[in-house]
């Protein structure tokens, strides 16, 4: 039993390690063709350029989730070599000039899933205690009703086609209004604003949430923030994550400009929160949400202009000579004349089974990361990846130590390399 769960707790911290460590170029590459992107369709609907961040954040998850599926799928169907030893190569890294980082990588993947794991649980937990603060606030035993802005709530409601009801809480500890929930959305409203601020414009800040209401974007902002805890650590996540923030508070703007009939009595009700803190951490969709200066100029000056196909084919130019410059990588590799070290683990001599392992019924895979020199000698060697045995690791690396094979070549010379091959433990029946 402990043997078959290290065994899957390894082979688990190998293919989400991975994925994680390749996700670091991955979303590099994303990030840059959104932000192009941005600045092309700057003069485009807020709309276009929110499907198009959201697109970009999916991209960002879906990235590594297919990398761990298919891993783990390949580490299923690993060959094995006799009853007693199997042997695969690990194709993730290059055979010929490993990045050192990518090398470091590798071989502290344990510690960089544990640290990783212990920040995901962090950053979920800040995330809870947030919403169980958004569910304390929305307590109707806490908050006061208004009949008269029920009423007028009911009524932008009914206009902007939503069906259900939505109530409206009176609230001590919120500055801005803002909007909980989403199957049973709950319209916030500070009780601050329900005595200073003058009736037209605590409407039109009434008709933004219901815009929010209307799209569903508490829903999608809690799945952004889902994505922003489990890819916390790259900066590309955070800036298209800013970017779909901005963008849906400028298309709430619109609906609300929409609704009222008059965007600049939106823009003057923004500005009485421009001064106003954002204290509700962005897990509700609050009116003071985005650039608000930014979104206050955009409704007292409307210059959006939609932007023709024409202006769309600088972008279209990038993502293909992106995605050619990934697809001619490997021909590339070729143009150079470097081939891998050939890995004939039939010619080795098979490792010794510890017999005190056999006695203890211990499995497992070892990972291995070895270089290989001119000469196609094992001359360095390190384990990557515990089977959770120490004599199997071990006997692992006895055994790789004695093979030789034949060397990579770079432009028909001998040349070093490292290389990765993963020994699988398996008893007899």
């Amino acid at each position: 039993m402990n043997s078959a769960f290290n065994y899957t707790l390894n082979q688990l911290v190998s293919v989400l390690g991975s994925a994680l460590v390749n996700f670091v170029w991955q979303g590099v590459l994303i990030g840059l063709i959104t932000a192009a992107l941005m600045v092309l369709l700057r003069n485009a609907k807020p709309q276009t350029r929110y499907a198009i961040a959201c697109a970009a954040l999916g991209l960002c998850i879906l990235l590594p989730l297919q990398a761990v599926i298919f891993d783990s799928a390949d580490n299923a169907t690993m060959r094995i070599l006799d009853d007693s030893i199997g042997l695969t190569a690990g194709g993730a890294l290059a055979a010929v000039d490993i990045p050192i980082v990518w090398t470091w990588a590798q071989t502290h993947l344990m510690e960089l899933v544990s640290i990783w794991a212990l920040c995901v649980v962090f950053f979920s937990i800040r995330l809870t205690v947030g919403l169980a603060w958004v569910s304390r606030i929305c307590d109707a035993s806490h908050n006061t009703v208004n009949s008269y802005w029920q009423t007028r709530l009911n009524n932008l409601s009914q206009r902007s086609g939503i069906k259900h009801f939505v109530p409206l809480h009176v609230v001590n500890n919120l500055d801005t209004p803002a909007v909980a929930g989403w199957l049973r959305p709950i319209v916030l409203v500070p009780a601050s604003l329900i005595s200073g601020m003058p009736p037209e414009l605590l409407e039109a800040l009434l008709a933004h949430e219901v815009a929010h209401i209307r799209r569903m974007d508490y829903a999608v902002n809690l799945v952004q923030s889902a994505v922003e805890i489990l890819l916390f650590y790259h900066p590309a996540v955070w800036f298209i994550s800013g970017k779909i923030r901005i963008e849906r508070e400028q298309i709430a703007d619109d609906m609300a400009a929409i609704l009222i009939g008059e965007p600049r009595r939106l823009a003057f009700a923004l500005s009485e929160l421009e001064q106003l803190k954002f204290l509700t951490a962005q897990l509700a969709p609050a009116a003071n949400g985005g650039n608000l200066v930014g979104r206050i100029k955009r409704l007292m000056r409307p210059d959006v202009r939609t932007v023709g196909w024409q202006s769309l084919i600088p972008a279209v130019s990038l993502v293909l000579a992106s995605v050619a410059f990934y697809a001619n990588a490997a021909p590339a590799s070729a143009a150079t004349k470097t081939t891998r070290a050939t890995l004939d683990f039939e010619r080795c001599d098979k490792p010794d089974y510890p017999l005190q392992s056999i006695q203890s019924k211990e499995q497992g895979t070892v990972r291995i990361l070895f270089s290989i020199d001119a000469k196609g000698h094992v001359v360095e060697s390190k384990v990557t990846k515990s089977s959770g045995h120490s004599m199997l690791d071990s006997a692992a690396v006895t055994g790789l130590t004695k093979c030789s094979f034949r060397p990579a070549t770079h432009n028909g010379k001998p040349v070093s390399a490292t290389e990765m091959v993963d020994y699988v433990w398996t008893l007899p029946d």
